[in-house]
């Protein structure tokens, strides 16, 4: 396997959730065992595409019990012989070695992966990765003090961030909620219009520097009138960062 995988250093990794729990996007070299018309393969992928229960393989990470996985999009690449190759966008922990096993048993001929290349992972995809190469030459230009090729290829952590909702509060709760004090209605300045309740939201300062993961307890339109309106996750800022303010907790 080879493609997309998202690194995080220090305090970044407190925000690396959201990406694993992000949606997926894989190229795959499907290899069938047997002789199977193409517009029989093409109405059998297209059968897949939607919720499906999956359960992991045998040398996999998680615990091999039946889970629901849905496919968001899969189609087909090219077709050349026994190979199919595919795209597809999944869930997170959805396994696309299992995904062909799965179609090949469909099919009546059985399959398997031969190849699979993740190009996209969360917001990140090729166009925006940097393979090792380039880490290599922006250590050893960070060495001579040319920061500017590490500046490129380490982001900060609001770009990992920056499709989910965000909720901006006031500099004076900034330090309160990095201490784990709880967030009150009347100290959020803004707020996205998509949040709903449940919604997984960014807790940003007026810079838009990233504070805290948060779900909400209430819609976009009950959030600042109520005492408790988020459930803090995650704290991503480090204490002291922002000053406590005089009067504070």
């Amino acid at each position: 396997m080879s493609g997309v995988l998202p690194l995080a250093l220090e305090k970044a990794t407190r925000a690396l959730k959201p990406l694993i729990d992000s949606d997926k996007e894989y190229v795959c070299l499907m290899r069938l065992h047997g002789d199977v018309d193409e517009r029989e393969i093409r109405e059998v992928l297209g059968q897949f595409q939607g919720e499906i229960y999956q359960r992991p393989p045998l040398r996999s990470s998680v615990k091999r019990v039946r889970r629901i996985r849905k496919i968001y999009k899969i189609e087909v690449i090219e077709i050349e012989e026994r190979d199919v190759l595919l795209r597809a966008r999944v869930d997170p922990g959805t396994y696309m070695r299992k995904l062909c096993v799965d179609v090949g048993y469909a099919l009546g001929v059985e399959a398997h992966m031969e190849e699979l290349r993740r190009t996209k992972s969360g917001i990140f995809d090729e166009k925006t990765s940097f393979d090792l190469y380039d880490v290599y030459e922006a250590a050893y230009e960070l060495k001579k003090g040319n920061e500017e090729p590490a500046r490129r290829v380490v982001r900060p952590i609001e770009e990992a961030l920056k499709e989910f909702p965000q909720v901006i509060i006031s500099d004076a709760a900034v330090d309160p909620v990095c201490r784990g004090m709880k967030l009150r209605g009347e100290e959020i300045l803004m707020i996205d219009k998509r949040i709903q309740e449940g919604t997984q939201v960014v807790v940003a300062t007026r810079r838009g520097e990233a504070v805290a993961l948060a779900i909400s307890r209430f819609p976009y339109g009950e959030l600042a009138s109520n005492r408790e309106p988020l459930q803090i996750k995650r704290v991503i800022m480090d204490a002291g960062t922002y000053p406590r303010l005089p009067g504070s907790a």
